[in-house]
């Protein structure tokens, strides 16, 4: 039986995956403030533009191999 999601969210990104991509950079997390947070947040919003060609590249990947 094929899984049911629940939720409509397929991809969240949290705080701490941002604080350890930051910590990767050689940053500490004192150093993520909301003045660097929100223009993430802004960044992130525009590359989801480009989301769509990557669902379906990863679809139809995924349909192959079923």
């Amino acid at each position: 039986m094929a899984q049911s999601y629940g939720e409509d969210i397929i991809f969240s990104l949290t705080k701490d995956e941002v604080l350890a991509c930051a910590n990767e950079l050689g940053r500490s997390k004192e150093q993520v403030t909301d003045d660097v947070i929100e223009p993430l947040k802004r960044r992130v919003s525009l590359e989801f533009s480009n989301w769509p060609a990557v669902v379906k590249s990863a679809l139809k990947e995924t349909f192959k191999c079923r």
